[in-house]
């Protein structure tokens, strides 16, 4: 892959991964920070029809992680009196399972093809998830609260590194960076804002219930954008 002269230091790689630098341009605080390098990124949604739906898809998946990371373990504790200690060790298994589904979940979209196909399930049962954590009763015991956030950190934390491949897939060669820039802008928005509205509804209705269900219906818009993207 790497061809190199040795006695210069130099190397060259075939595959060309920044073959789109522009190496005339030097870095400097003024291009840096020029306005135009922050306006780039949402250009991707005109190049693509479907990364609009795509991002919609993205920030869906974002408001439900924001909220069920930020508020289940208080929703554990003080909602359902469960105590710190059961809370957070149901919180270090969503997370644990969470980090190695990724993996799962990105080996499994490769064997069938479609990263598509593999984020319209998952949005299914982020939304399914969502509610049943909304669902949990002081009544539950632990060992069915483990089960349950065990396949929350499926459903709710294995979305990224797919969601991101089908980007790279409908965004143009040359303009992947920037596409993943536009829609990544809209998922740490999410990430920002669900917190936010949960804190708002809980405040307003003091219930957590309430929260968990109008965050929880937000992919269900995104599975019907998502099975209008064209091909795999």
């Amino acid at each position: 892959i790497y061809q190199c002269d040795w006695s210069s230091d130099v190397c060259s790689s075939d595959l060309e991964l920044d073959a789109g630098r522009r190496r005339e341009e030097s870095i400097t605080f003024a291009t840096i920070f020029s306005p135009r390098r922050y306006v780039e990124p949402f250009r991707a949604f005109d190049m693509v029809p479907d990364m609009v739906a795509l991002t919609v898809a993205g920030f869906s998946f974002a408001m439900v992680q924001g909220a069920v990371f930020s508020f289940y373990v208080t929703y554990l504790a003080v909602d359902l009196g469960f105590g710190l200690v059961a809370a957070g060790a149901a919180f270090a298994v969503m997370q644990g399972v969470g980090v190695g589904s990724r993996v799962l979940i990105g080996w499994i979209a490769d064997r069938i093809g479609s990263a598509r196909k593999t984020l319209m399930v998952l949005v299914l049962a982020s939304a399914t998830m969502a509610t049943v954590i909304a669902f949990h009763g002081a009544e539950w015991p632990l060992p069915a609260i483990m089960v349950a956030v065990g396949i929350s950190g499926v459903a709710v934390a294995s979305w990224n590194g797919v969601y991101l491949s089908e980007v790279a897939r409908i965004a143009p060669p040359d303009k992947v960076g920037e596409a993943t820039a536009g829609t990544g802008f809209f998922s740490f928005l999410a990430y920002a804002i669900s917190p936010s509205l949960c804190s708002l509804i809980i405040a307003s209705t003091g219930s957590y219930r309430t929260a968990f269900l109008v965050v929880g219906s937000a992919p269900l818009v995104a599975a019907f954008l998502l099975a209008r993207i064209r091909g795999d």
